[in-house]
């Protein structure tokens, strides 16, 4: 089921601290290219550190107008490095506020990002983290492509044209406590094996969560409210457990075009919550044929067009009233 309301709070109050903390102390600097360890010093905006996990290179505290190309680019650094509290603004034709190509052991935190075309766009990052970052404005905020076990965290993103989180051929990604609003795709995924989809709270989406083409992915305990639709998978995507989710004022609430998906975590573990707080739970039990409620609803909710919730939530998971 969902992790306890306060801790997607506190996440995302922690989270609004670290951009809050970086727009009151940035400087300005020119847009920083970085091709190798090599460049990883003081004119490329490098404020400290020597590259261990004790002590990681830091990009930190820095104001960069992004009229054309990158604001901050790293490639093929091997390195640990935190890129943390630079604020980037721009043009979105073309733009890409922060862009990650091979750098495995880089966490970008606390970092605000508008107007640009694509806020943080990953590249064959192994294992890079998004943590606590907020981007506004943007066609499309975090993009991922064929990089695996990347986590994106407790990011705030509104008001893109196009996709909130949009990953390609990323395997084993987590996004955990994100808080997507008003984008046309909430988070789409597309060609993802094994992603942990936890906690996430996506609002006025034309598509909140999107699966395309997945395997193995586990979708549980994010809120889905006022949007289009608001849990899809499609096109061959099987083997996807959905779970623990509360999908509420959204004009489809699910669409499957495969039977090979679990809507539910068996009984007693239930499915999801679909907004409807007038379904009847009189009965229990495995068959739902047992006198007295048990949070259940006792009648199945059938997905279109090959899906179906078993144990479909009787009311809202903890936390799921709270927003977005």
């Amino acid at each position: 089921m969902s992790r306890p309301a306060g801790v997607a709070v506190l996440i995302g109050l922690l989270a609004v601290g670290l951009v809050w903390a970086a727009v009151g102390a940035t400087r300005p600097h020119d847009p920083i290219r970085i091709r190798s360890e090599a460049d990883l010093h003081a004119e490329n905006g490098v404020v400290s550190g020597s590259g261990t996990a004790e002590d990681p290179y830091r990009i930190s505290g820095w104001a960069i107008d992004v009229r054309s190309g990158i604001g901050i680019e790293v490639r093929g650094v091997s390195g640990h490095l935190v890129i943390e509290g630079c604020v980037l603004t721009g043009s979105p034709r073309g733009t890409t506020g922060i862009l990650l190509a091979a750098a495995p052991r880089t966490r970008i935190v606390g970092c605000a990002l508008s107007g640009v075309d694509t806020g943080i766009f990953l590249y064959q990052g192994d294992g890079a983290v998004v943590l606590g970052n907020a981007m506004t404005g943007c066609r499309r905020g975090i993009e991922g492509s064929e990089a695996d076990g990347i986590r994106i965290e407790g990011n705030r993103i509104e008001d893109c044209a196009q996709d909130g989180v949009f990953l390609w051929r990323c395997d084993d990604a987590w996004l955990v406590d994100n808080v997507v609003l008003r984008c046309d795709d909430g988070l789409y995924l597309d060609s993802c094996h094994r992603d942990t989809l936890s906690g996430n709270r996506v609002g006025g989406a034309d598509h909140a969560i999107f699966l395309w083409d997945c395997f193995d992915c586990a979708v549980t305990g994010n809120t889905v409210r006022g949007c289009e639709l608001g849990l899809a998978l499609v096109h061959t995507s099987e083997g996807n457990r959905v779970f623990g989710n509360a999908v509420i004022d959204a004009v489809r609430r699910a669409t499957c075009d495969r039977a090979e998906n679990a809507w539910d975590d068996g009984y007693p573990g239930g499915g999801n919550f679909w907004g409807d707080e007038t379904v009847e739970d009189r009965h229990s039990g495995v068959a739902q044929d047992e006198p007295g409620a048990d949070g259940i609803a006792d009648t199945p909710m059938v997905i279109p067009f090959e899906g179906i919730d078993r144990y479909p939530l009787a009311a809202p998971p903890d936390g799921a009233d709270e927003g977005p």
